[in-house]
């Protein structure tokens, strides 16, 4: 209920909005400085060769080769210790820094580079298969190396792409910690035969195989505040992902101005696209990282503006999964910004939250061409004034909602 009844919801939060207590006072955006890592393997079981017909384990070869050796074609892995990257941040960059063992023979190698899909992965051992038989990310990347000539070298040929996509779904997995190990695993992809590069292990001359990681960003995520409010600008997500059918949350521009930030985001093209179902895995969306302090019911206000009654709709749900208290937020048609927070028939737009830590707040779009500029929630959706100037009734107590 709103404790004063001649103010409603939009009344309150654009009161709140004026006053600046959901703009800036409220404000709870980590600023999570930027951190770079180079973790080389340092262990003998640390580092390993499978034989791809046999699943014969090699422990203590003075090279790693990718991914023939000889006549056996083979599949790598590497464990990397002691990786401290706390949960919930963006990895931005990752590779693996190679040094060349011996020169090349030529031919084309192909290589495609997984994650062992676990939190805590062991060290390798002398049991037949032991890299076949480790759970995989899907996240993977194709490595295509050129000639390593010259034995020593480690420049950027002796280098992997970038691994992040791989890295982010290892630490993205409930149960990762500060301080876990991880396992990188590469594996043949049909280059020519018997055509390797040969790098040095931990058990050969200097130069194991390195893990470089850079993560955290300026807007690397959100950090819910002691009273429990959360505040982010709609432009200050984590990831913009397109839906199946090409729709995408874009700069509104100049069309929709009287965004509280730098811009808003407009789901494009508006084309009266409606996703009304299975949109969790087909449609546009926005990810914002949050760290939560407070467990249980979270309720949620969306400033929008809907340009029609065809362009006025969302959806925000948690951890990538579809909620009923969150679908279907209809934006009343008013030529501007407003502030909702009720989803179809008049229930209030909710997320709840079973355990504190790094969660991803989703907003998906419904129509296409509704604008999203702020989402706002709290916990027990509970917003208290702190500005004096605003009274309530003849006792002129601090204005105070609870809704």
């Amino acid at each position: 209920m709103i404790r004063n009844s001649s103010i409603n919801l939009n009344h309150a939060l654009a009161l709140l909005l004026a006053m600046g207590v959901l703009l800036v006072g409220a404000m709870s955006m980590t600023q999570a400085a930027a951190a770079t890592l180079d973790i080389a393997v340092n262990s003998s079981t640390d580092d390993a060769e499978e034989n791809a017909s046999t699943g014969a384990m090699t422990l203590s070869s003075a090279d790693l080769e990718m991914p023939w050796d000889g006549g056996k074609r083979q599949q790598m892995g590497m464990r990397f210790q002691n990786i401290a990257i706390p949960a919930g941040v963006t990895i931005t960059k990752a590779y693996i820094q190679f040094t060349v063992d011996r020169a090349d023979t030529g031919g084309v190698v192909n290589l495609t580079v997984k994650g062992q899909k676990a939190t805590a992965p062991v060290r390798f051992s002398t049991a037949s298969y032991d890299i076949s038989n480790r759970p995989r990310t899907t996240a993977n990347v194709n490595w295509l190396p050129s000639s390593w000539s010259t034995a020593g070298a480690n420049g950027t040929n002796q280098r992997t792409p970038d691994l992040s996509a791989i890295l982010q779904e290892v630490i993205g997995q409930a149960g990762w910690a500060s301080g876990n190990p991880v396992v990188m695993i590469i594996e043949d992809n049909g280059g020519d035969n018997r055509a390797f590069r040969a790098a040095r292990t931990f058990d050969g001359a200097s130069g194991a195989p390195v893990l470089h990681v850079e993560y955290g960003s300026a807007e690397s995520g959100f950090q819910q505040n002691g009273s429990g409010l959360v505040s982010m600008e709609a432009e200050h997500f984590k990831t913009n992902v397109a839906s199946a059918d090409g729709h995408q949350w874009s700069s509104a521009g100049t069309e929709f101005t009287g965004y509280s930030g730098t811009d808003a985001l407009r789901a494009m093209p508006a084309d009266k696209v409606v996703q009304m179902s299975g949109y969790a895995s087909t449609g546009a969306r926005l990810d914002y990282q949050v760290n939560f302090t407070w467990t249980g019911t979270h309720y949620v206000w969306v400033r929008a503006q809907g340009p029609s009654t065809s362009s006025n709709s969302l959806h925000v749900g948690l951890d990538g999964q579809e909620l009923t208290s969150g679908t279907n937020i209809t934006v009343p048609v008013t030529g501007g910004y407003v502030w909702v927070g009720t989803i179809a028939g008049s229930a209030r737009t909710s997320l709840n939250i079973g355990t504190a830590g790094p969660h991803t707040v989703n907003v998906w779009m419904r129509e296409s061409g509704t604008v999203i500029d702020k989402v706002v929630f709290n916990h027990g959706c509970r917003i208290r004034s702190i500005d004096n100037q605003w009274r309530s009734g003849a006792k002129r107590e601090p204005a105070e909602w609870y809704i």
